[in-house]
């Protein structure tokens, strides 16, 4: 999420504030692929794809669906 405190270095156009590296875009990748292959294989194994219905508890005590 955007936070206002990191504009500065965000949209700083200083070459000393910017990455060293593209480790961060290969992690974010890597990070992205893992996921999306577990799914694949999640689904191809006949896993559900419905998300869940969390279920919450009131003031009152009594469980309600969120």
């Amino acid at each position: 999420m955007f936070d206002y405190a990191n504009k500065a270095y965000f949209f700083s156009y200083n070459p000393s504030s910017r990455m060293k590296t593209n480790i961060v875009n290969v992690l974010h990748t890597a990070d992205f692929l893992a996921s999306k292959v577990e799914y694949d294989v999640h689904v191809g194994l006949g896993g559900n794809t419905q998300p869940k219905v969390q279920k919450t508890q009131s003031s009152t005590g009594k469980r309600v669906n969120s």
